[in-house]
This record gives C-alpha cells, sequence and structure tokens, in this order.
C-alpha cells in the first residue's frame, strides 16, 4: 500500500500497499479484518495495478502504516506530501 501524508504534520497520507496478482487475494483477506479502513482504499486491479491507495491524516509514516494489518505494514510506503507556492517555484530556480 502507499500512504502519503503532508510533510509538515505527515496530515494527510497516502497509502499503497503493493499487491502482486499472486497475492492479492490474501492482501484482500488481510484488509478485510479491518473493514472500516478497508472503506478507505480504492485498488488499481482492474486496470492491472495490483495495489492499494489510500489518504490518510497521520502524525508519522508509523502512524500512518497503523491502518493496515500487521502483515502488510512492511510491504507498505508511506508518502509525505508537499505543496508549492510561485515563491518557492521562483526560489528553486535562483542560484
Amino acid at each position: 500500500m502507499r500512504i502519503i501524508f503532508k510533510e509538515d504534520y505527515y496530515g494527510e497520507v497516502f497509502s499503497g500497499i503493493p499487491a502482486y496478482r499472486s497475492g492479492m487475494p490474501q492482501a484482500l483477506d488481510q484488509m478485510a479484518t479491518k473493514p472500516v479502513e478497508l472503506k478507505k482504499f480504492e485498488w488499481g486491479c482492474m486496470a492491472g495495478e495490483h495495489t492499494g491507495y489510500a489518504f490518510v491524516n497521520a502524525a508519522s509514516e508509523t502512524e500512518a502504516k497503523s491502518i493496515l494489518p500487521e502483515p502488510l505494514r512492511n510491504k507498505a510506503r508511506a508518502i509525505g506530501l508537499n505543496k508549492f507556492t510561485m515563491k518557492d517555484i521562483k526560489e528553486a530556480h535562483q542560484p
């Protein structure tokens, strides 16, 4: 699973669980043990991308992954997000 979170406070987290086609039934069975969290995920299976994705609010990567069943946490990836302002973009081009 992939989890994306905002850089400043890990706020919104995008969680992605990679589940290769052969492992997809097991990943879904594990997620079924957490029906509330299962509702947060969208899956790319029908497009050939066997990964679950969710945006969640969390204070850390560890907290973000805590929505997952224990067996899936080490496979999950949490990604912090941030926004850029026009000022940030201009400053990035200055030496």
